[in-house]
């Protein structure tokens, strides 16, 4: 600045030129993670893998970021559609694993992860549908659920309590629970077909002599035929 003058940057805020408050230094990687969450195709698909592997960089350049991360996860996991819920519960997964900082920041909100995440709570915070989609929401949190409890559940019980709550909280919706009765649902297909087998070698073996005594007159008179020409 010239000599005399003042810069505005330096004038109290009744001048007229009220101070710029001061950049917010995980805007970005808050950006970012949002990003990642709400970034397309959904479904079976991960979140995008530029993404994630941008994400990580910046919380490894700066563990105190994990924080702002951890909170742009949990308002993902409150979206009104399954797609960003399911990066969501991705990206928790993902960081759970990588960071201390971030798994003790996601034990504090296992709540939240078993309320929106894997539907604990219907009656107050019901999943989104479709019913497809939210079926693919539910067992891939309590698959990462499983997954936390296989690798760190020796030095956090609350995570063994948690699997044991999800699964109990959705009864026959649970990822097990589908899966034992479609497995009951095919055993008792194959039973069904077994006896069907059973049964026609059954009808076979009684129709059998009868078959065989037309075969045998069947080559007698044949045999006749051929004594004749």
């Amino acid at each position: 600045a010239r000599r005399g003058c003042v810069s505005p940057s330096a004038m109290p805020p009744f001048f007229g030129w009220p101070r710029k408050p001061p950049a917010d230094p995980y805007g970005k990687v808050a950006e970012l993670a949002k990003l990642t969450c709400e970034t397309p195709p959904f479904g079976t698909v991960g979140p995008d893998a530029e993404l994630v592997r941008a994400l990580k960089q910046e919380v490894r350049r700066d563990e105190n970021a994990m924080g702002r991360v951890h909170d742009v996860l949990c308002k993902a996991l409150a979206h009104k559609e399954c797609g960003p819920r399911s990066h969501a519960v991705s990206v928790f997964d993902i960081l759970f694993h990588r960071s201390v900082v971030f798994r003790s920041l996601a034990l504090v909100s296992l709540d939240v992860f078993l309320h929106l995440g894997v539907g604990t709570d219907g009656d107050n915070h019901p999943l989104p549908g479709p019913p497809t989609e939210t079926r693919q929401l539910i067992d891939k949190a309590v698959a990462a659920l499983e997954s936390w409890n296989d690798k760190f559940g020796s030095h956090h019980p609350r995570l063994a309590l948690a699997v044991r709550f999800a699964n109990d909280s959705l009864g026959v919706d649970a990822p097990a629970a589908r899966a034992a009765a479609t497995l009951i649902a095919n055993r008792e297909s194959q039973r069904r077909e077994n006896a069907r087998l059973v049964e026609r070698w059954r009808r076979i073996e009684l129709e059998l002599p009868q078959l065989t005594t037309q075969a045998e007159e069947a080559i007698t008179s044949m045999r006749s035929c051929l004594g004749v020409v």
